[in-house]
């Protein structure tokens, strides 16, 4: 049976828009700055990208490019303040949508209501189709699984085990990239201390109730820190199941 390779294509959607974009300044006689992107050769380097995958997964290899919804986030409804300190739109190249639809009209795409990218490598890797997954994104290594650097396509592979310690460690530490606080004063150091004396929830519920907080609080922040597996989607409804402390 081919092997199945979830790529994170928005890291391809930034990475070529932004390189193939330029601001034009008019000059002194006129006060805008415009940008312009070059479709042409955005296209030849999404093709290249395409094309490494290729070589290196062979042409058996059942390739697909994840994305996430532009729009809408699950974990929005769980944290609003959920990547707050982001203004989207400004951030986007202006090839964003022309990227996008490339991918879709050319690729074999996924991209699922409130989703993140990361989620669809996330549920594709745990579900029948065992996918290899190809991200930056450190918080793939919560997915037990095998994680490709896009650049060196080099793997690394993820216990079960390792996977919980990895997602509860995200819990206690937050991600200020995403806008999600953790445990207050509680730092990389001091958290993987704290799992490496016992990896359990228990343990990340105390120390949330040690800075004053509670259980929910904790929940809060696991449950945007998780990534989703198979289970926790459901395609028909569109539905999510968020993360329990029993999972």
């Amino acid at each position: 049976m081919a092997k199945v390779v979830a790529v994170d294509s928005d890291l391809m959607v930034y990475r070529v828009g932004f390189a193939c974009q330029q601001a034009v300044d008019f000059g002194d006689d006129y006060d805008q700055v415009t940008v312009y992107g070059d479709k042409k050769k955005a296209e030849s380097m999404l093709i290249a990208e395409a094309v490494k995958l290729r070589e290196h997964f062979g042409k058996r290899a059942h390739i697909v490019f994840c994305l996430s919804d532009p729009y809408n986030n699950f974990r929005k409804d769980v944290l609003p303040s959920y990547k707050g300190n982001r203004n989207n739109s400004a951030q986007r190249p202006v090839l964003f949508k022309f990227i996008r639809d490339w991918f879709i009209f050319n690729t074999e795409t996924r991209c699922e209501d409130t989703l993140e990218a990361d989620d669809l490598l996330g549920m594709m890797a745990t579900g029948p189709e065992q996918a290899l997954m190809v991200s930056i994104d450190k918080d793939l290594l919560t997915i037990p699984g095998t994680l490709y650097d896009p650049e060196t396509l080099k793997p690394v592979k993820t216990d079960a085990d390792t996977a919980q310690y990895n997602h509860f460690y995200q819990t206690l530490v937050g991600d200020s990239v995403d806008n999600y606080k953790g445990c207050p004063g509680l730092g990389k150091v001091k958290a993987a201390r704290l799992l490496d004396e016992e990896c359990s929830w228990e343990a990340v519920v105390a120390a949330f109730e040690k800075k004053g907080l509670t259980e929910e609080d904790a929940l809060v922040q696991a449950r945007v820190a998780y990534i989703l597996h198979h289970k926790n989607y459901d395609f028909d409804t569109k539905e999510v199941t968020l993360w329990t402390p029993q999972e």
